[in-house]
């Protein structure tokens, strides 16, 4: 059975799969949708701050030592998403 949380998730992936396909209704819905996701991106880019080791907050290892991070995966989700060529970036896309 799945949670309110992951069903909503799901349908947050399932919106922005379509908007990016270019299927998801009227010009001004695909604009709103677009604002919407630029806003949420941007909260979460404020949320995931780095450190000059590409570390955020939020972004643990899972291990016993409570100061061990890894690279942030919001962070690396970016870099990939705005220096890679969009073909990349479209059948990284794809691939998920």
């Amino acid at each position: 059975m799945t949670s309110a949380r992951e069903t909503q998730h799901r349908l947050w992936a399932e919106q922005l799969g379509s908007l990016l396909d270019g299927k998801h209704g009227s010009r001004e819905l695909n604009i709103e949708q677009t604002r919407r996701l630029m806003i949420a991106a941007y909260v979460v880019l404020q949320e995931h701050q780095v450190n000059k080791r590409g570390q955020c907050r939020y972004c643990r290892r899972s291990t016993w030592w409570p100061w061990r991070r890894k690279t942030c995966t919001v962070h690396l989700a970016f870099m990939v998403a705005m220096k890679e060529p969009i073909t990349v970036v479209r059948g990284w896309v794809e691939d998920h």
